[in-house]
């Protein structure tokens, strides 16, 4: 029902080697400075990698821990990567990316979606997210 009311769509792209995971995070507007901490309504990862069989790059964990929590995580989910598979999750929630395991050449590509409500757009020349495209 949140998603209708959703009018910003932030996205990234990722492409790591097999054995690069990514420190689990909370998505948050502007990365969380300036103290007001806000989160998209829903996050998505969608795998772009192109072979089903050997996909290279170790699953995707998210779970139940909000930046609020008073005590960690108690649910976990992982997602593995195949081609095309979409995985959406509440925006909130603490998630990451475990490494791949043994040997791979090939590489985890991703491209990542945020639903936003409302999110400043920043027009400045430096790294950072809600940049106009």
């Amino acid at each position: 029902p949140q998603l209708a009311q959703t009018h910003f769509v932030e996205l990234w792209a990722h492409n790591r080697p097999h054995a690069s995971g990514h420190q689990l995070h909370f998505d948050s507007d502007d990365e969380g400075r300036g103290g007001d901490i806000r989160n998209p309504v829903c996050s998505t990862i969608l795998y772009l990698t192109s072979d089903h069989k050997n996909a290279a790059g170790g699953p995707s964990l998210v779970t139940n821990q909000r930046l609020a929590s008073k005590h960690l995580a108690t649910k976990g989910w992982l997602a593995h990567p195949k081609s095309r598979r979409l995985v959406v999750f509440d925006g909130s929630v603490l998630h990451g990316v475990i490494p791949g395991k043994g040997v791979n050449e090939g590489r985890r590509v991703t491209l990542m979606m945020a639903f936003w409500k409302h999110i400043q757009i920043r027009d400045d020349k430096t790294p950072g997210s809600a940049r106009p495209f």
